[in-house]
């Protein structure tokens, strides 16, 4: 499969994922309304948080079994470790997420609202198996096999998406929205599941030797690349999935924690097109990089940072001065649209976004992890405190404010400077 024919195929990948998000949305919202979409905004971060405990296998994995694969030492013991570490970690969290629901605080009111705390604790459990159903997804990605991952992964979607819908539309009220959101992701899960254990199954013991059989050598070097991918996938989390937790648990539990999630919905729906066009670009930077070519990588971060910050600007403004209709349609059931003032706010967010995931891109081609997780972990820091300031005083609005103090006082800056000190001039100025 060709290069075009692929990239058609992940975006389709990643239209259906939003749309299919969006359409639950609605149904849920229609059905339950305010209190539907809280359930889904605080189930999703919690979800997220707990798909962050990966060891770093997200990254790392793949990079090995593409490399190894290309070498033609496709059974090599060095790929398979990673392997295990993620099927560990996913052991690790798995346990873990059980003594919380055994031992633990309890649920927030807010998603215990139609929705059985056994399903809840269901879905949270299977949020676990997920690390480990993303991992055997990357896997075969990586191994050379990405248009039939990919398209499986599409059809899991569609299927999790109509059997959501009409889980919904016939049990109407009676429905249970802990297990609706099983229903629509588990055939996904089930597609990662085989896709993990095929892997382990071909590995064999090599995927459970982890550290032993390895030289020393080798064991040192594995295990900076996982610490430095989990420090960076942990400050990233922190960044950008405690917005809604921070919200729900500072902030009056009611309409205005619906508002703030329905504009936070429809705009981090607009990230994975951000990610696209970097990933797209990203051999291209990695070699320019390597090249030392300042023309070459000119040329591609000013057509990916042009596209990316002219989609945000017109998405921006259209779903700022057309909220009055977007937002019914989106959640039917729900008592509040979002202000127009926390949209545009959320627009330089995104704009900020659009900035500063570029330089992180080109620093990361540049294997330079160690500057995005240091930046990333002050701004987590800036971010979070500031969150707790603002958000008991102005609620959603705060936390929009308190993310884009964190870039503007952290990354923004920062990265781009990195890039300039390394090769002695920022790469857009002629």
């Amino acid at each position: 499969m060709n290069h075009f024919k692929l990239t058609v195929l992940s975006w389709l990948q990643r239209v259906l994922a939003i749309g299919s998000a969006l359409l639950l949305m609605r149904l849920v919202s229609s059905v339950y309304g305010d209190a539907g979409v809280i359930f889904i905004g605080v189930t999703s971060a919690i979800s997220g948080w707990i798909g962050m405990f990966d060891l770093g296998s997200f990254i790392v994995a793949p990079q090995l079994v593409s490399r190894n694969f290309r070498e033609g030492h496709w059974r090599s013991s060095i790929a398979f470790v990673s392997l295990g570490l993620g099927v560990l970690a996913m052991l690790l969290m798995f346990g873990s997420v059980l003594l919380w629901i055994m031992f633990g605080w309890g649920w927030p009111a807010a998603i215990l609202q139609h929705a059985d705390y056994r399903w809840i604790s269901i879905l949270f459990l299977v949020s676990a198996l997920g690390i480990g159903g993303s991992l055997g997804w990357r896997w075969r990605i990586a191994r050379g096999e990405p248009q039939r991952a990919i398209g499986l992964q599409v059809l899991a979607q569609v299927l999790g998406t109509v059997g959501a819908t009409s889980y919904i539309i016939t049990h109407h009220k009676n429905a249970d929205l802990a297990v609706s959101a099983l229903i629509s992701i588990f055939p996904q899960l089930a597609v990662q599941q085989f896709y993990l254990w095929s892997a382990i199954v071909e590995g064999g013991r090599n995927v459970w030797y982890f550290f032993g059989a390895l030289p020393s050598r080798v064991r040192r070097v594995l295990a900076r690349r996982h610490a430095k991918s989990l420090l960076f996938s942990a400050m990233c989390m922190a960044i950008h999935q405690s917005d809604v937790l921070m919200v729900a648990s500072l902030a009056d539990q009611g309409a205005l924690l619906a508002s703030y999630i329905l504009a936070s919905k429809i705009f981090f729906s607009f990230i994975p097109i951000i990610s696209a066009a970097l990933q797209s670009h990203a051999p291209d930077l990695t070699r320019c990089w390597s090249d030392r070519d300042m023309l070459g990588m000119r040329k591609a971060i000013l057509q990916v940072l042009i596209a990316n910050m002219l989609a945000a600007a017109v998405f921006t403004i259209f779903i700022a001065t057309q909220r009055a209709w977007i937002f019914p349609l989106l959640a039917p059931g729900s008592t509040e649209i979002p202000s127009a003032s926390l949209l545009w706010f959320f627009g330089i967010y995104l704009l900020l976004r659009v900035w500063t995931d570029l330089w992180s891109q080109v620093l990361l081609g540049a294997s330079d992890f160690w500057s995005n997780i240091i930046i990333a972990g002050v701004q987590a820091l800036i971010t979070t405190a500031l969150m707790m300031i603002m958000v008991p005083f102005w609620g959603g609005l705060g936390a929009v404010l308190a993310l884009i103090f964190g870039f503007l006082g952290t990354v923004s800056w920062f990265l781009p400077w990195r890039v300039a000190c390394q090769l002695g001039k920022l790469p857009i100025w002629r």
